[in-house]
C-alpha cells in the first residue's frame, strides 16, 4: 500500500465481551473520527510504511482510547518502579499512623517516673492514724 492510497487510516476496536479485534480502513482522518464515535476500546492508526509480505508500520494517533493506551504502556514498562513506590508509600503511611500521637518531649520537661511499690510488702490492714 502506498502513502495516500485507500486505507491509509485504520480504526481498530473491540466489542465488550468479545475476544475479536475489528478494524475498518478509511481514506481520510475525519471519516475515521466520525466512525469512532460510540466505539469503545478503539484506536486510530495512520499507515507509515508497507514493508511488503503483509508487514506494515503504523502510528497510533491521539484519538479514541489513546490516553488509556499510553497509560497502559507506561504501567507495563515501569511496573517494578510503580510497585516499589507503592510499597514505600504503604510503609510511610503505616509509620505515620503508628506514631501519629507521639511527640518529642525535651528531657527537662519529662515527668519523673513513679516508683512502683515493693511487691513483697503487704499493706497494713489497720494503719495507725497520723497525728495532725
Amino acid at each position: 500500500m502506498e502513502p495516500g492510497a485507500i486505507g491509509q487510516i485504520k480504526v481498530a476496536y473491540t466489542k465488550l465481551g468479545d475476544k475479536k479485534l475489528y478494524s475498518k480502513m478509511f481514506d481520510q482522518l475525519p471519516d475515521a473520527i466520525k466512525f469512532l464515535a460510540g466505539k469503545q476500546n478503539a484506536l486510530i492508526f495512520n499507515l507509515q510504511q508497507d514493508w511488503g509480505n503483509g508487514n506494515y508500520s503504523w502510528e497510533v494517533l491521539p484519538y479514541g482510547d489513546y490516553r488509556s493506551y499510553k497509560i497502559g504502556l507506561f504501567i507495563k514498562n515501569n511496573l517494578m518502579e510503580i510497585a516499589l513506590l507503592g510499597v514505600a508509600i504503604f510503609f510511610a503511611v503505616k509509620y505515620h499512623l503508628k506514631n501519629k500521637g507521639a511527640k518529642a518531649v525535651p528531657a527537662a520537661a519529662a515527668k519523673p517516673a513513679k516508683v512502683a511499690a515493693d511487691p513483697t510488702s503487704v499493706p497494713d490492714p489497720d494503719p495507725e492514724p497520723t497525728p495532725a
